[in-house]
C-alpha cells in the first residue's frame, strides 16, 4: 500500500526536523535555500556510544577555517582518545600531546619550543624505557642516522651542523670504500681565531692544531709510550742546564746561534738523570769552557 503526503504532513515532517534541531542546538538563521545555521549549545551529559562519527569540511569552506575545534575552557584534557578504556592519544590542557603508540606522518614535522621555554627544558624529548634504538631516522626505509640503545649514534651519510656537538662517548669517522681519494673522510674548518681541533685526557689538552696549523702535542711515539719534543733557545756561559721540563730525556740536539769566536766555537751535550746539560767551548787546542755567554739553540726528545 502506497503512502500519500498531504501539503499538511510535510508541514509536520518540516516542524519535526524543527524540534528535533532545536534540541540540539539554537537555530541562527534560515537560508533561503532552506539551510539551517545551528549554534552548538550544551549538552546535558557525555555523548557515548556512537558507532562512527565522520566530519568533513565543505570543498567551499574557508581554508583558515578548522573542520574540527575542540575549546576545553576548563582545567582537563582537551582531547583524549582510548583503546578499551585506557588513554592512547591525549593533548592536555595546555597543548602538550602525548601519545602510547607509535605515530606514523606521511608529511613533514616540526618541534619548536616557545620562545619563552625555561633554558634547562629540551623542545624536544625521546625517552626509550626499553633495549630497543632510542631514535633511527631512514631513508627510504634505510636506517641513515640512529641513536641506539646506552646512547651510541651511527651515521651513514655526511652530516653537516651549524652547532656544536658534544659526545661523551667514543667516536668513529669512516669513509666508505668506494668514496674518492680526493675526497677527505673528515674536514675540520675553524673560521675564527681559536684552535682548529682540541684532542684532551681528563679535560687536559693533550694534541692541539692552533688557528694557523701549528701542532702541539706528544707527536712521537716509540713502543707504548708517547714522546715529547721541546725546543728553545738559552744564553749558556761555560756551562748550564737546560729547562726542558720532561720526566725523562732521552736525546738532544742543537747548536750555537750565533758566529764562532775564539771564546766559544762549538757546543756539547750531556744527558744524565734526567738533567740535560750544554757545554760551549773555546778554539784552544785543549778546548776549555767558554768565558762569555753564548746563544745555544736547543731541542730535547722524551718522555713527558
Amino acid at each position: 500500500m502506497g503512502i500519500r503526503r498531504t501539503k499538511q504532513g510535510t508541514v509536520n515532517v518540516v516542524l519535526a526536523i524543527l524540534v528535533l534541531a532545536a534540541l540540539a542546538g539554537a537555530i541562527v538563521g534560515l537560508g533561503r535555500g532552506g539551510g539551517l545555521t545551528f549554534q552548538p549549545q550544551a549538552l546535558p551529559g557525555d555523548v557515548t556510544n556512537f558507532s562512527g562519527v565522520h566530519i568533513a569540511a565543505p570543498t567551499a569552506g574557508a581554508t583558515a577555517t578548522p573542520a574540527l575545534l575542540a575549546n576545553q575552557a576548563g582545567l582537563g584534557a582537551i582531547a583524549e582518545f582510548q583503546d578499551g578504556g585506557s588513554a592512547v592519544w591525549s593533548v592536555a590542557n595546555g597543548g602538550n600531546v602525548s601519545a602510547t603508540g607509535g605515530q606514523n606522518y606521511s608529511n613533514w614535522l616540526k618541534v619548536a619550543g616557545p620562545t619563552a621555554i625555561a633554558t634547562a627544558t629540551p623542545a624536544m624529548v625521546v625517552d626509550s624505557l626499553g633495549v630497543s634504538v632510542i631514535l633511527d631516522v631512514r631513508d627510504a626505509a634505510t636506517p641513515v642516522w640512529s641513536i641506539a640503545n646506552g646512547g651510541a649514534v651511527t651515521q651513514v651519510g655526511a652530516r653537516t651542523a651549524t652547532g656544536g656537538d658534544t659526545v661523551n662517548n667514543w667516536a668513529k669517522v669512516a669513509a666508505p670504500t668506494a668514496i674518492a681519494t680526493a675526497t677527505p673522510a673528515m674536514v675540520v674548518d675553524s673560521l675564527g681565531v681559536s684552535n682548529i681541533l682540541e684532542v684532551r685526557d681528563a679535560a687536559t689538552p693533550v694534541f692541539t692544531i692552533r688557528n694557523g696549523g701549528t701542532v702541539i702535542g706528544n707527536v712521537l711515539q716509540y713502543g707504548s709510550s708517547g714522546y715529547k719534543i721541546v725546543c728553545n733557545t738559552t744564553t749558556i756561559t761555560g756551562t748550564g742546564a737546560l729547562a726542558h721540563g720532561l720526566a725523562t730525556p732521552v736525546a738532544v740536539v742543537g747548536a750555537l746561534s750565533e758566529d764562532v769566536t775564539g771564546d766559544h766555537a762549538h757546543v756539547s751535550f750531556t744527558n744524565s738523570a734526567a738533567t740535560v746539560t750544554a757545554k760551549v767551548w773555546d778554539t784552544a787546542l785543549t778546548p776549555a769552557a767558554s768565558s762569555a755567554g753564548a746563544t745555544v739553540d736547543w731541542c730535547v726528545v722524551g718522555v713527558p
